[in-house]
């Protein structure tokens, strides 16, 4: 069998080395990095099957590539396509997570016809993936103020969220499952301020025993209500309340220095080799 990693087309600037190399003296298995997604089509003509897909590739993809594999009957790792897609449409997850009385910060779709409820101050971001339309510019205290960032972001995306902004600390919470159950990492936060992802990295979060606590709880329940499987990443608000706020899932992230994952896999004294020992055995999907 052959690891199909698919990455992201322009993925000069990220290196995949490690986990590539680790992967082979792990699994014991060749491995091949693509780019274009369509080609997992011809994998599943040529291999008929024969491989292990695992998506390292954007946040646009993440339910694109679990459909290819299941539509070509592709053993893959990560979760399927509906949850894929469940986490990257922001609004429906936070209904699927507040049925499963997970704590989400109070918003909606925009609209333009209707009245909104307003809790100053908001803040405006795609209802989708393209996070890299978010930062401190997408705050807003005025109704009007929506309204003029709304028209912008509608240029861009379909939909738009409003959501209340809390201000507070955003706690990065990876998970992983194992054959005991799920594995949680220690908290990761951005090493930079601000909203936008840090090229800085990330640190370890430091919370109290209570907070921290509070904080897998959430992480886990949320990981669990959407149905993310084999790995992921929670991204938890704590407000100045110390409640915790679930405003994001990453149902694929990645596992190169870029990512809150590789980070807190080094925290919690977790190698590469070791977290891919943890999920090997729990199979893949689509493998009779």
């Amino acid at each position: 069998m052959e690891v199909v990693l698919v990455i992201n087309r322009a993925a000069e600037s990220e290196d995949f080395s490690e986990l590539s190399s680790t992967i082979q003296d792990t699994w014991k298995k060749p491995v091949r990095l693509i780019k274009d997604p369509t080609e997992i089509i011809e994998i599943a003509t040529t291999l008929e099957g024969r491989v292990l897909v695992i998506n390292q590739s954007d946040m646009m993809c993440n339910s694109y590539i679990p459909s290819l594999c299941e539509q070509y009957t592709l053993p893959y790792m990560g979760s399927d396509p509906l949850t894929s897609a469940l986490c990257q449409d922001k609004a429906s997850m936070k209904t699927i997570l507040t049925l499963n009385k997970i704590p989400v910060p109070f918003g909606y779709l925009w609209d333009d016809k209707e009245d909104h409820t307003w809790r100053s101050p908001m803040i405006l971001k795609p209802n989708n993936w393209r996070t890299i339309l978010i930062d401190e510019n997408n705050v807003v205290d005025t109704l009007e103020d929506a309204r003029l960032l709304a028209y912008s972001l509608l240029e861009e995306v379909p939909s738009v969220l409003v959501e209340e902004f809390i201000e507070g600390r955003t706690a990065s919470i990876s998970l992983f499952d194992t054959k005991d159950g799920v594995h949680v990492l220690p908290p990761m936060e951005s090493a930079s301020k601000g909203l936008r992802s840090p090229l800085g990295g990330y640190i370890l979060a430091g919370y109290r025993k209570q907070e921290l606590d509070l904080l897998i709880s959430v992480a886990k329940r949320a990981y669990q209500a959407v149905g993310c499987c084999d790995w992921a990443t929670v991204e938890i608000q704590m407000g100045v309340n110390m409640l915790p706020n679930v405003i994001s899932i990453h149902t694929n992230p990645k596992f190169i220095s870029e990512d809150p994952f590789y980070y807190a896999l080094d925290a919690g004294g977790v190698t590469l080799a070791e977290f891919l020992n943890f999920v090997q055995p729990m199979g893949a999907k689509n493998v009779e």
